[in-house]
This record gives structure tokens, C-alpha cells and sequence, in this order.
């Protein structure tokens, strides 16, 4: 039996380059987001969808889904969107250029740490499904990983919906 250790360096020595180069990006990206700047509200709706689509695939790769674990996973969302929401409620927006559709965002942690979360709980649940290709058969990682990509797709539309929210507040 290998300790945690060599088990962890198992996995970092399997993993392919390209998973490092995505882990410096999304950190570089995070850690820009920890300052005033311009975005597009069209680039911020992207990542959601392309998150939810990506959620929605593994999901339906699944033969054995039940409805509670469609249940659950909508409760995910619900609960993401909730968090998304208030994470936003602090920040700063205000268009930069309503006929380019920029906003000004006011820097703070959350975007950091959503992807850091995104990028964990896909490279631990891909890593644990190379290892045990048999593990997403079981019920109880099988509702994680779709609870966590639930939420994380949630917070994402949340986000985006408070974004345009105070947008739209602040135009009239």
C-alpha cells in the first residue's frame, strides 16, 4: 500500500504537461482578477456556459443517473447561484462601455478561487478515476463530483447575473 505521499507523487508525475500549463494560466488569471479592470460581459458569460455544457456531458455519460442525482445536482446549481450572487453583492460595477458591453469589476479573490476549485476538483476526481476507473460507480463520489460541478457552475451564473444586475440598476 502506498502512503499519501507517493500517492501524490504518483499522481503529479502521471500528470500530462499540458495540466501544469492550465494551472499557471487559470493562477495568472485569478490573480489579475485581484485588481480593477475592464471585461466583457459577453466573455463572462463563457465560462458558465461552457462549464454547464461540460456538466451536463458527464452527467449524461452516466447510464445509471437517477432522479436524485438530477435533484441533487440542480440543487447544486441553485445553491451556487445563491453563493454567486452574494460573493458579488460587495463589488464595484459599473459599465465602462455600454456600446462594447465592458464592465469596470473592482479586484477581489473569488474569481482566484473559483477556478482554483474548478481546476481542484477536476484534477482530484480525474486523477481518482484514472487510478479507479470503476470509482464514479459508486454513489457517493458520483453525487460529489455533480454536486461540486453543480455549485461551481452556479456560482459562475450567479456571479454573472449579479454583474448584470447592477449593471442594468445603474443605466436608468
Amino acid at each position: 500500500m502506498m502512503s499519501a505521499i507517493e500517492t501524490i507523487k504518483a499522481f503529479l508525475l502521471g500528470t500530462p504537461w499540458w495540466v501544469y500549463l492550465l494551472f499557471f494560466y487559470l493562477i495568472k488569471q485569478g490573480i489579475a482578477a485581484t485588481t480593477t479592470r475592464t471585461v466583457s460581459l459577453k466573455k463572462l458569460v463563457i465560462l458558465p456556459i461552457v462549464l454547464s455544457v461540460w456538466s451536463i456531458i458527464d452527467l449524461i455519460k452516466f447510464s445509471h443517473v437517477t432522479p436524485g442525482l438530477f435533484v441533487m445536482f440542480m440543487a447544486g446549481v441553485v445553491l451556487g447561484v445563491w453563493l454567486g450572487w452574494i460573493i458579488v453583492c460587495r463589488q464595484r460595477i459599473a459599465w465602462a462601455n455600454r456600446a462594447e458591453y465592458t464592465l469596470q469589476i473592482s479586484g477581489n479573490y473569488s474569481t482566484l478561487v473559483v477556478l482554483l476549485v474548478v481546476f481542484g476538483a477536476k484534477y482530484f476526481f480525474g486523477a481518482t478515476m484514472s487510478e479507479n476507473p470503476h470509482w464514479l460507480h459508486e454513489l457517493v463520489p458520483l453525487y460529489a463530483l455533480f454536486f461540486i460541478s453543480a455549485v461551481i457552475v452556479g456560482v459562475l451564473f450567479g456571479r454573472l447575473a449579479n454583474y448584470a444586475y447592477q449593471v442594468s440598476g445603474k443605466s436608468h
